[in-house]
């Protein structure tokens, strides 16, 4: 089970790779355990503004792109599908019912 005296906790965070410098970082204060084990702690730690840079890699671009199209596709298609039934429904376009059993082969 991990500690959780303030001690231990920043210590732990002091041997991360990334860390950020705390104004008074020796400072510690302990008491006594209250009644239920619990404390709380209300900090405002400000850093600075930081750019990533990323180069998006072959593969991670075709997928981003077949999620896009995929998308565009389905809403699409259902736009269309609902104007295809109007116009046929109220006979804007004429149509033809062709039974494919009574045909002459």
């Amino acid at each position: 089970m991990p500690s959780t005296s303030l001690e231990n906790i920043l210590l732990e965070y002091m041997r991360r790779n990334v860390t950020t410098s705390l104004k008074n970082t020796y400072s510690i204060w302990e008491a006594g355990h209250a009644a239920n084990g619990s404390f709380k702690i209300n900090v405002v730690i400000l850093y600075p503004e930081e750019t990533i840079l990323f180069k998006v890699g072959f593969w991670q671009l075709w997928k981003w792109a077949l999620v896009q199209y995929i998308a565009v596709f389905f809403i699409l298609s259902s736009i269309c599908k609902k104007i295809k039934t109007y116009l046929f429904q109220k006979q804007f376009l004429s149509s033809i019912v062709i039974n494919p059993m009574k045909q002459k082969v």
